[in-house]
């Protein structure tokens, strides 16, 4: 979506297609009718996430693809390095980078997993990261994040009934000893979802 921009109705199409139906029935777009009250609940949450935001998504969120064609250029490396750079600022994306750091890091990290893949030599001297005002310990993270993307299994598509996300409920949350309090989701089961990821590193 970042690389080739797609109108709300073609978003929510998308998804509606993919969370109705079964055995392999999909909805039939904007002539369905669940369409129209599914984009609606979509403009809904939008507005709500905006309105949290304070209509400034800009300040919070920059792109290290901005980055990337003026470091390449700064630090005089070789164009192949730009494709390699760009996909790896891509699954940055995937990743919580951009939430936790700069997009300058995850810009000089891209750089730097893509010269490593294309046998580049980085300058020494200066060390390249301190031209591109970033530190050795911020790359790693931007890195280290990037390579656990890779670790994770390929996903599934698991064909999901209407009725099974029905069967999804929100409870009130147990008050004792928990003073947060708030709401959690549980499956049709009754067990609470967990994520638990491994690194092979």
């Amino acid at each position: 979506l970042c690389e080739e921009h797609r109108k709300l109705p073609a978003v929510a199409g998308i998804f509606l297609q993919l969370t109705t139906g079964e055995d392999g029935e999909r909805a039939e777009g904007p002539s369905s009718p669940l369409f129209n009250p599914f984009k609606s609940r979509v403009e809904r949450y939008e507005r709500l996430v905006l309105k949290e935001l304070g209509f400034v998504l800009g300040q919070f969120l920059e792109h290290p693809h901005t980055y990337v064609l003026h470091y390449v250029d700064a630090l005089d490396l070789p164009k192949s390095v730009i494709s390699s750079a760009w996909g790896y600022c891509n699954d940055s994306l995937r990743t919580g980078v951009s939430c936790t750091s700069p997009p300058t890091a995850a810009a000089a990290a891209a750089i730097s997993l893509a010269c490593r893949a294309n046998d580049v030599v980085l300058p020494k001297s200066p060390p390249w990261w301190e031209v591109l005002d970033t530190s050795p310990d911020e790359l790693r993270v931007v890195e280290e994040a990037i390579w656990d993307l890779y670790d994770q299994p390929k996903p599934e598509y698991l064909s999901v009934s209407k009725e099974q996300v029905d069967a999804d409920v929100e409870e009130p949350r147990p008050q004792n000893g928990d003073s947060a309090g708030g709401l959690v989701r549980t499956t049709s089961a009754g067990a609470r979802p967990t994520l638990s990821r491994t690194k092979s590193r």
